[in-house]
Formats: structure tokens, C-alpha cells, sequence
């Protein structure tokens, strides 16, 4: 008859077993979690403060190293690709992006392997529904600066994009849908200036600028906008007009945070683990990690214009970007944390299973395991992946001006001061368009770029 000394050590040599396994889990889990960030961040800070060789280097290396920051580094750098003057560049990795995150098979419900072991960081980055507006809109401003002649499509492609999302959060039962997933006035802008500038479909323009005036009711040259359109004047002869484009501010971020499973959360988790398993939603489930949405203080009120060294007026916001995805993130939070839920059931069932094999009953092992199952779980941290190098505001000012060249300055009205950051010869068309982008993330310009046709 086999003693109970023997019994016991043999269940404590399984427990040791499990004791093994899950601590191998646990440094694995921890393992790798900030590889390639510091790359990523070297590339971002050099960005904020004006570095745009160091930034551009840093994010290229990110975007090519193949990791699971691959896209979000491509959309950093397409950023940093319009600061130095490359729309087309930036326009090329944009529309790569795009196609990419249209083309990418929807994420699988239930953790992979890997990522049941760590948590979201190691999913393939899906772009959040705000981002695949953004990477749209600036799609249109690259081909703006490039001259591409695609603005107007891009822009469509970006109104088109929020309508379906909102479609999509009504169907999920989101509520306040109209406003939180409102059109952005940045689209039918783009439209209204493209066709005032052939000089023929100003009613076209008209209509555009109403629904600018509808969307961004702040925004102040909108019913200014809306008369000189009614009125089919594009500009005074011999005259043409300079659109000046700023990226203002420091965009949204994600930091890390804890949510509830609350009551929302639970029952779209019980549907998919419903829908894909035998596992059950316990009783009680700890804080879920999660990312929250945070805006960086801004500095910047608005880019104060000087033309041949006068002053003219500051730019006006025409899109928050940073209110764009507190909105929507906030919204789509219960999702975020049912997806947390199914991790933890999936989790909880892995150590269950483990231990039944492993001891048995044994009350003493089933304690540490359910231990180490907790402790596992703590492991985990939110996804705080996003792209970064968003401004926080897109603001716009309209200037008409001689046909000519002229000399335009630009500096950054904060509540301490304005002085003059940067200049630029901008060549002026009789009766045409022209560019003019202005990144101000902190607190001054730190690029001022022509588009195409726009320099002498």
C-alpha cells in the first residue's frame, strides 16, 4: 500500500510541475514587451521638437523591422514624410495602410496562442475606427500638397468611411451614434475649395461649404465661405488664393487604464464565448486592463499668418482630431473590454484544465494553481498602440492674395506670446489654388511645406 508521505510528495512533484509551466508562461509574458518602442519613441520625440531626419530615420527603421509596430510606425512616418516635404510619400504609405487594415481578415474572437499568454499587445494591430477616418483625410491633404489630383476622392473616401462605422454602431446598439460618429467638416471642405478653383461648379461649392457650416458650426469663415461661392467669385482678377494648411498640437494617445466588466461588457462576452466555445463567464472577473484615450495639453491656441510682412489673422479649427477619438473610443469601450473577459475565461479555463490533469483534486495544488492562474492574469497590460503623430487639431485659414510671389510667415499664437517660427516664398496663381502646410505639434512651427505649384 502506497503511504500517504508518498501520496503527497507525488502531488507536490505535479504541483512543482505546474508551478513550472505557469512561471515559464509568466517570464515569457513579460518578455519582449517594450521591444522596438524605444526605436519608436526616439522617432516620435525627435518629431515633436522639430528633428525631422533623426524622426524620419527612427520611424523608417520601426516601419521595416516587421514587428508588430510595423503599422503603426508606417503611419507615424507617412506624417513625418509630409513635415519634409514628400506628399508623395507619405501618400504611398498611406494608401498602404489603408488597403492593408481593408484587406486584413477580421480578428479572430478568441486569443491566439500567443496572445492568450500576454494579452492584446501581441494581436495584429487593428487601426481604430477613427484612425481609418484620419488615414483618409490626410490621404486627401497629401494629395493636395502633391498635386496628385485624387484630394477630392480621398476626401469622399474619408466621409464615407464614418458614415459606415456609424451604420456599424448603430447595428451594435451604441447610442448617441450621430454624435459620436459625426461627419467631418474636413471633407466637404477639401470638395468646396477643389471645385470653386475650376471656376464652373460653384453651386457644388456652395453646398459643400453648407455642410461644413452644418458639421463645424465653430467654425467661423463657413457662412463667408457659402456667399463668395453663391456669388461665383473664386478670387478678384489677377489674383489667387493661398490655403493654409496647419497640423496643430500634440493628436490623441492611448495610456494605460483598468475598466470594470460591467454589464454591457458581459453580455457581448457571453455571446462570443457562446458562439465559440463551452467556456462560461464567472461570477466576478477583476479590473480589465484597457486603453483610454488621452489629449496632450495644448500650447497652441492657432498659426498666426503674416503675408509680405504683415499680419492677416490666425488659422480656424476645421477638425478635432482629439475629439474625434475620445468620442468613438468611449463609445466602442464595452467591445474593448469584452475582448478582455474572453481572455480571462480562456485563461481561467487553461489553468482549470491544467490542474485537473496535472493533481487532481488536490486542494493544496488547486490553491497554487489558482494562485498563479491570478497572477497570470496580472501579467496582462492594455494596448496603448495608436498613432501617434495625428495632430490634436486641423485648422485651416484662406488667404487671397496678388498673383506673384510673396513671403509668408507663420508663428504660433500661444497664450504667452507670437513670434515669427518660420517662412516661406509661396508662389501665388491668377485664379488658382495653392498649399501651404504648417506642423505645429508643441509649441512653435516646426515645418513649413509648399505643395505642388505653391513655390516659386
Amino acid at each position: 500500500m502506497d503511504s500517504p508521505i508518498a501520496g503527497n510528495a507525488e502531488s507536490n512533484c505535479e504541483g512543482s510541475r505546474l508551478l513550472r509551466a505557469v512561471c515559464l508562461m509568466l517570464v515569457v509574458a513579460c518578455c519582449g514587451c517594450r521591444s522596438g518602442f524605444s526605436t519608436l519613441d526616439a522617432g516620435r520625440n525627435a518629431y515633436f521638437v522639430g528633428d525631422l531626419t533623426t524622426a524620419r530615420s527612427a520611424l523608417l527603421e520601426t516601419a521595416e523591422a516587421k514587428s508588430k509596430l510595423t503599422d503603426i510606425a508606417k503611419l507615424d512616418l507617412a506624417v513625418v514624410e509630409l513635415a519634409v516635404g514628400n506628399p508623395n510619400g507619405a501618400e504611398a504609405l498611406l494608401r498602404e495602410s489603408r488597403d492593408s487594415f481593408d484587406l486584413r481578415d477580421p480578428s479572430e474572437t478568441l486569443p491566439s496562442v500567443r496572445s492568450l499568454m500576454t494579452d492584446e499587445r501581441d494581436r495584429v494591430y487593428d487601426a481604430a475606427s477613427y484612425e481609418e477616418v484620419m488615414i483618409r483625410s490626410l490621404l486627401s491633404i497629401s494629395s493636395l500638397m502633391s498635386g496628385s489630383g485624387d484630394a477630392e476622392s480621398y476626401a469622399l473616401q474619408a466621409q464615407m468611411r464614418q458614415g459606415e462605422l456609424a451604420q456599424q454602431a448603430e447595428e451594435k446598439g451604441i447610442e448617441n451614434v450621430g454624435e459620436v460618429y459625426q461627419p467631418l467638416a474636413l471633407a466637404p471642405y477639401i470638395r468646396g475649395l477643389i471645385r470653386e478653383a475650376n471656376h464652373h461648379d460653384y453651386d457644388d461649392a456652395a453646398r459643400s461649404y453648407e455642410l461644413v457650416a452644418q458639421w463645424q458650426p465653430s467654425f467661423l469663415p463657413a457662412p463667408y465661405d457659402v456667399q463668395r461661392a453663391t456669388t461665383g467669385t473664386h478670387s478678384q482678377p489677377g489674383h489667387g488664393v493661398l490655403y493654409i494648411i496647419a497640423f496643430v498640437g500634440r493628436g490623441p494617445q492611448r495610456v494605460p487604464d483598468v475598466a470594470e466588466a460591467t454589464g454591457p461588457a458581459l453580455l457581448i462576452a457571453d455571446r462570443i464565448v457562446a458562439a465559440s466555445s463551452s467556456y462560461t463567464i464567472p461570477p466576478t472577473l477583476a479590473p480589465i486592463p484597457v486603453p483610454r484615450v488621452m489629449i496632450p495639453p495644448s500650447r497652441v491656441d492657432r498659426i498666426g499668418v503674416y503675408a509680405d510682412g504683415d499680419f492677416i489673422g490666425g488659422t480656424e479649427i476645421l477638425t478635432d482630431v482629439g475629439q474625434l477619438a475620445s468620442r468613438q473610443l468611449d463609445a466602442e469601450m464595452p467591445w474593448t473590454v469584452a475582448r478582455g473577459v474572453v481572455r480571462r475565461v480562456a485563461k481561467k479555463t487553461v489553468v482549470a484544465t491544467s490542474l485537473n490533469t496535472l493533481v487532481g483534486e488536490n486542494p493544496i495544488a488547486n490553491l497554487g494553481g489558482a494562485l498563479l492562474g491570478s497572477a497570470w492574469e496580472a501579467t496582462e497590460q492594455a494596448d496603448t498602440r495608436c498613432w501617434a503623430l495625428l495632430p490634436r487639431e486641423i485648422q485651416v485659414m484662406r488667404l487671397e492674395l496678388p498673383a506673384g510671389t510673396h513671403e509668408i510667415a507663420t508663428a504660433a499664437i500661444t497664450s504667452r506670446s507670437i513670434g515669427v517660427d518660420a517662412r516661406a516664398d509661396v508662389a501665388i496663381r491668377d485664379g488658382a489654388n495653392s498649399y501651404l502646410l504648417c506642423i505645429a505639434p508643441d509649441d512653435h512651427v516646426t515645418a513649413l511645406v509648399c505643395g505642388a505649384g505653391s513655390a516659386p
